[in-house]
């Protein structure tokens, strides 16, 4: 797909033939699951990407090549993707969780990385890259950590919502509200802001509201890549 202006609550999925989700165009991506496509799932893209899934593509979730993309990715989850889940990318990317890519979470990133959370990507979280800020290794406690299932080579998608024993929660810049590239939702679309500081990675922690004894059900789509 290669096209300007804006794609918002959608699919683009199983692309053959090498094909990738995105390919070229300079359209900002809007609650959207870019999922189990055979080439990457974005390419050469110079718009924004908000509150999106890139899961499950065959090759990388995001990719510049030779960093002649451009524009923010805020608030997505980049995970289980055959290769990496940033290369050669030049995207300012923004309270992202990026997680179960196979090879490292970025790879010769030159734009801003700040707020993320990175986990499982088994080659390690960044390399050759622009140093993160913000940002972590640690084990983030989700609801439910997505996995690979490599019996049969495919990404089982998870729930990347923080639980209340997460070290991001709370773990942001105090500034962070003055930040050009800062947002005032989740990929939720909940409060971005909530307790003292923001919090790391796509979801804000909403049970700070309540305290620790705070029941919700969470409701999310189903993003589960087999």
């Amino acid at each position: 797909l290669d096209c300007d202006g804006s794609i918002i609550d959608s699919r683009i999925e199983r692309t053959r033939n090498n094909g990738s989700g995105i390919y070229g165009g300079s359209v900002d991506i809007i609650r959207c699951v870019v999922s189990s496509n055979n080439g990457y799932g974005v390419f050469r893209h110079t718009g924004d990407i908000e509150q999106s899934y890139i899961v499950g593509n065959m090759v990388s979730g995001i990719s510049g090549f030779q960093n002649s993309d451009g524009g923010v990715v805020r608030n997505s989850v980049i995970a289980g993707n055959q290769e990496w889940g940033f290369i050669s990318s030049h995207k300012n990317v923004l309270n992202c969780t990026v997680t179960g890519n196979r090879q490292h979470g970025f790879n010769h990133h030159t734009g801003i990385i700040s707020h993320v959370i990175f986990w499982d990507n088994p080659q390690g979280a960044v390399v050759n890259s622009i140093t993160p800020v913000f940002s972590g290794t640690a084990n983030p406690y989700f609801f439910q950590p997505g996995y690979w299932d490599f019996l049969n080579n495919v990404w089982v998608d998870g729930d990347y919502h923080l639980t209340k024993n997460s070290p991001y929660i709370d773990a942001g810049d105090p500034n962070y509200a003055n930040d050009p590239n800062a947002t005032s939702q989740d990929m939720d679309g909940n409060p971005r802001i909530v307790g003292a500081h923001v919090d790391i990675g796509a979801f804000e922690f909403q049970a700070a509201w309540e305290g620790d004894d705070f029941d919700a059900v969470v409701v999310i789509a189903d993003h589960r890549v087999v």
